[in-house]
């Protein structure tokens, strides 16, 4: 554990650019499971909760997802777009709630 602990403190900007080149690659590719894996890991539970521009990215990125699956009519399931659709629900009716708020 003491090369492990070493490792994090001293090649700490390596590790962020490694996970950053990571969730840009799943992004790019549309692998959207593995981005959200990343994004869960890399993004701190109080970012996302709390964090108004966080959250107003975390919309975003929702949004890009769900219409990358409606874009790929022939290549996209119907269970995918479903999932889409049911992850952008769960955060609407919880973090992300606030952004839709009228008044």
């Amino acid at each position: 554990f003491g090369q492990l602990a070493s490792f994090g403190q001293e090649d700490g900007m390596l590790w962020r650019t490694k996970a950053a080149e990571g969730l840009v690659s799943d992004f790019e590719q549309g692998k959207r499971q593995s981005f959200w894996a990343a994004w869960e890991r890399y993004v701190s539970t109080a970012a996302r909760q709390t964090d108004a521009e966080a959250k107003r990215v975390e919309l975003d990125l929702h949004v890009y997802f769900l219409t990358r699956e409606q874009k790929n009519e022939g290549e996209g399931t119907k269970a995918a777009k479903d999932q889409c659709v049911d992850a952008l629900r769960k955060f609407l009716d919880g973090p992300g709630a606030v952004l839709v708020q009228s008044g």
